[in-house]
């Protein structure tokens, strides 16, 4: 914590001698809601999933056990994510939106992947055909 950060300056120090870091506060709801993955393609939103970490731990990639499960997301949370990607200077063709539930109960954007993100499709029955769909409109001609 933010409290007993400087008790690890030498660790941190020795950390960033090795490698790049990131330090972001700790948001409890994490380890119980877990962290919220929005999809949308082409600026619609098309289904969420919700990754959450495995017991005694505050981390959800799959690879510490976390795990992923459908999520049904509120208006609130798809607005919220969708006016992050109206602020963005080009439309995109697909997107995944990270967010979390801050320690007051607001949406906060933890990521915004915009290549290359892990689209979960398998999570929604309708998502594949959904985002061919979208691809298939980018690459059909624009009628006259």
């Amino acid at each position: 914590t933010i409290q007993n950060l400087d008790a690890h300056e030498d660790e941190i120090q020795a950390l960033l001698a090795e490698r790049d870091m990131m330090v972001q506060p700790f948001i409890a709801s994490v380890k119980t809601t877990g962290e919220l993955s929005l999809l949308f393609f082409e600026g619609e939103f098309s289904h969420a999933v919700a990754k959450v970490p495995a017991p005694q731990e505050f981390r959800v990639q799959e690879h510490l056990g976390g795990a992923n499960q459908p999520y049904q997301a509120t208006p609130a949370q798809r607005d919220f994510a969708a006016n992050i990607l109206k602020g963005l200077p080009w439309p995109t063709l697909y997107a995944r939106v990270d967010l979390m539930v801050g320690n007051r109960d607001e949406l906060l954007l933890s990521e915004l992947e915009l290549t290359e993100p892990s689209m979960y499709l398998t999570y929604d029955d309708q998502a594949a055909g959904r985002f061919a769909e979208a691809i298939q409109r980018k690459l059909s001609p624009v009628s006259a």
